[in-house]
């Protein structure tokens, strides 16, 4: 796991509230469910069979040798605060597994 304290200085890093997603957002997100051709193949699916809750894929703009993404919801959220405590254990459990 990376923590990069620098990205709480990014653009909209510290607004107050979330904003929905634009249809265009929803459209042109690679994580979001339905587009899962837009990434790499899949390292990890939770839950395993049907429909996914989380998966891990491998990082296309890696900053080190190996570095994967773990698409947190099939929702397009902005948020870990969005998740619900079921998701929330299942990006733990991914965390956990990728380590």
């Amino acid at each position: 796991m990376v923590i990069a304290p620098a990205r709480g200085r990014r653009p909209g890093a510290t607004r107050g509230t979330i904003a929905p997603p634009t249809p265009e957002e929803l459209e042109e997100c690679p994580f979001c469910a339905g587009h899962e051709e837009r990434t790499p193949p899949e390292t990890l699916r939770l839950p395993p069979d049907g429909d996914w809750t989380v998966r891990v894929v491998p990082n296309l703009y890696r900053a080190l040798e190996r570095q994967e993404v773990v698409v947190h919801t099939p929702r397009h959220v902005r948020s870990f605060a969005e998740l619900e405590e079921h998701e929330i254990d299942l990006v733990a459990e991914a965390w956990r597994r990728r380590r």
